[in-house]
């Protein structure tokens, strides 16, 4: 192979792995989208349900979606917070999830200890978190349920909230 032949072959490798990288790039995109959609879907699919479960469950007489905060450069994301006014005086967030894992879990954990700091107005409820999965790793019902949170699963047609005897909401 002569030196114009190998720099002629070095050229087309470097330009193949260019369009290899763009093609990666480009699927990163369209996986990401897809995710975001599901997780809409999965949005769609648990919100009614769960509207009914917190009034039953806290007596929660406002629910409000989609809830997004900005103070500053820093934002919280809420896919849904319900409100019991009165006696009961509680703050409900919920999150959905399609997949809970270990990392869902704790950017959950993460999430809870910012919303007082984003919503001051609610300084005075209780708060409290409920996560909604689809489906969750090994081992995660005991460990969103060890960690405090509400855990809503799918049952049948709806989504249901099943609490163990002994469990202890953990009030952040």
């Amino acid at each position: 192979m002569t030196s114009q032949e190998l720099q002629q072959a070095i050229a087309q490798l470097v330009q193949e792995q260019r369009e290899t990288a763009r093609q990666i790039k480009e699927l990163g995109k369209q996986i990401g989208g897809i995710h975001d959609k599901f997780g809409k879907f999965a949005e769609g699919m648990m919100l009614p349900s769960l509207k009914r479960i917190v009034k039953k469950k806290f007596g929660t007489e406002i629910i409000d979606f989609n809830v997004e905060r900005v103070i500053g450069e820093r934002h919280i994301e809420l896919d849904a917070r319900a409100i019991a006014n009165g006696t009961r005086n509680i703050l409900v967030v919920i999150e959905v999830k399609s997949n809970l894992n270990q990392q869902e879990l704790q950017k959950m954990q993460a999430k809870m200890q910012h919303v007082r700091e984003f919503f001051p107005e609610y300084a005075d409820k209780k708060l409290y978190g409920v996560i909604a999965a689809l489906h969750c790793a090994k081992g995660m019902e005991e460990k969103t349920l060890n960690a405090g949170f509400y855990l809503a699963r799918m049952s049948e047609k709806s989504f249901t909230m099943k609490i163990p005897k002994e469990f202890v909401p953990k009030e952040f």
